[in-house]
């Protein structure tokens, strides 16, 4: 049987096991089964990796690590022939950490993949690895999604649901100033997504800003204006008896007197042609 592309994927994507041995260069570093030891002169990062940030500090530790231990895990490259070099799929900052330590070739594993397979993996490990910011994860599976996939294909492929596929992409919905600003600020993904649903996005986030509510805080404001947009429009009245009550529901966010009498009459008229003995009407 022929296998889908997301179980292609699935499969091609499993650690490697580690077997060190010593090589030649200016560092120290190790062999996997599987892979191959390539100069890095010849290796180029993806410009079209869905990590943008990468964080300096850490990166200095790991070069570090890699400059005493050498590199522990393969970067995943595919070989890009116009360019005649290695393009990285998986393992950049590995990459920019051996630059530091000033390693003169990396293990690395070459697999034969076209862009959507490359962006695939990419979005794969980061999420495992929980190191895509909400934006750049919304942006990358924006990306698949207009390479000819459904959210159905793309949440399968990444091992998630198709909810959590759908609400990721709708945060790109916020203006791009505020996209940019939660960047910067490393701002939940939670608060992005509440400030997807809310009314007047600009201002509940310059709210965050100056007030530093949490997720959840911003979650029930939300929740707070949207039932109080949706009653601004009603009308309720009872007796005094309470013995029932008539609601009328405006489709207009505002509405004023001459609109509800317009309303009632319209009502009044209905109800005078109506034959209040009908047996389906009474069961009403």
């Amino acid at each position: 049987m022929k296998k889908s592309f997301a179980e292609k994927i699935r499969e091609d994507f499993k650690p490697v096991s580690l077997e060190e041995k010593e090589v030649p260069g200016k560092a120290r570093a190790k062999a996997f089964p599987g892979a191959r030891l390539i100069p890095l002169k010849d290796i180029r990062p993806d410009p079209s990796q869905p990590r943008k940030k990468f964080n300096q500090e850490k990166l200095d530790e790991l070069a570090q690590s890699v400059k005493s231990q050498g590199i522990i895990e393969p970067i995943t490259v595919r070989f890009i022939e116009n360019d005649a070099c290695y393009q990285i799929v998986t393992g950049e900052r590995r990459f920019r950490a051996a630059q530091t330590a000033k390693l003169t070739e990396v293990p690395c594993i070459v697999k034969e993949l076209n862009d959507q397979e490359a962006l695939t993996f990419q979005i794969i490990e980061n999420l495992q690895r929980e190191e895509l910011s909400p934006v750049d994860e919304a942006v990358a599976l924006k990306k698949l999604l207009g390479s000819g996939l459904t959210q159905s294909d793309i949440s399968k492929l990444i091992g998630k649901s198709q909810p959590y596929v759908s609400q990721s992409i709708k945060i790109l919905d916020l203006p791009e100033s505020i996209l940019k600003e939660a960047q910067e600020s490393g701002v939940s993904k939670e608060h992005l997504l509440q400030l997807s649903k809310a009314e007047n996005p600009e201002a509940l986030w310059q709210d965050i800003k100056q007030t530093g509510k949490t997720a959840k805080e911003v979650k029930q404001q939300v929740t707070k204006n949207k039932t109080s947009k949706d009653n601004s429009k009603l009308w309720t009245w009872k007796p005094e008896d309470k013995a029932f009550t008539i609601t009328i529901k405006f489709k207009k966010k505002e509405y004023g007197k001459e609109d509800l009498v317009r309303a009632l009459k319209m009502l009044l008229t209905q109800v005078a042609q109506m034959d209040l003995f009908d047996e389906r009407q009474r069961k009403r």
